[in-house]
């Protein structure tokens, strides 16, 4: 599910406050910015994708279900959860370095970011979990975005230097969460795999007989 309006509501009203005199749609601009950035660096927006594989075929078009647009492949696992070697050289499309000779399922498991269009009031689309868990976050790269602005009512670079080293540390501690599978005293891991939302959207094999060397 996507964001809810009240959140969205509590998030643009708490911009407001620092913000003073900055427009919602220059809000909003500047937290699609600050969004992409975070989830290109936290990789804590993830999906899993079964995939219908079919003998012989290694190639296959992954679209996500739940919004986003993919950016890196975290692993592929068969239906009894053991890894299976694979590459996505092309953003989309996943290359299994052997071919199977029975059809099957396969999870493949991504992290994504964000993804034009956004919503009715042009706020980026992203799930509910997003601003509950996040939006403290984000606002502090937010303002410390729209502080660095130079010549803006609301420009301080003093203050923005202080957010946005805020918001650096909040994401490389949001990284080592989501590598932690976000259980405290663990170690990291480079496959959280049971931590990702999961979607039913097959893949669409390509037809493509590649191969790895």
């Amino acid at each position: 599910m996507p964001a809810t309006q009240s959140d969205i509501d509590q998030y643009l009203n708490q911009a407001r406050v620092k913000l003073t005199a900055a427009s919602d749609a220059g809000i909003i601009a500047a937290t699609f910015d600050v969004m992409r950035e975070w989830f290109q660096y936290t990789q804590s927006w993830m999906e899993n994708i079964d995939i219908a594989v079919l003998a012989s075929t290694v190639d296959y078009d992954i679209i996500p279900v739940e919004g986003g647009t993919i950016m890196t492949l975290l692993g592929v696992v068969d239906s009894n959860g053991l890894p299976i070697p694979a590459l996505m050289p092309n953003i989309g499309t996943i290359t299994l370095q052997n071919p199977t000779n029975t059809n099957t399922t396969y999870t493949v498991s991504v992290s994504k970011t964000l993804a034009l269009p956004n919503d009715k009031n042009n706020f980026p689309i992203v799930p509910d979990w997003v601003l509950p868990l996040y939006g403290y976050q984000i606002l502090h790269g937010l303002y410390g975005n729209m502080m660095s602005q130079k010549n803006m009512a609301w420009t301080d670079q003093k203050w923005a230097m202080y957010h946005l080293k805020r918001f650096q540390n909040f994401m490389a501690s949001a990284r080592t969460d989501v590598l932690r599978r976000r259980t405290l005293g663990s170690q990291a891991w480079t496959y959280p795999r049971a931590n990702y939302t999961s979607s039913q959207r097959g893949g669409v094999s390509t037809g493509n007989p590649a191969r790895f060397t």
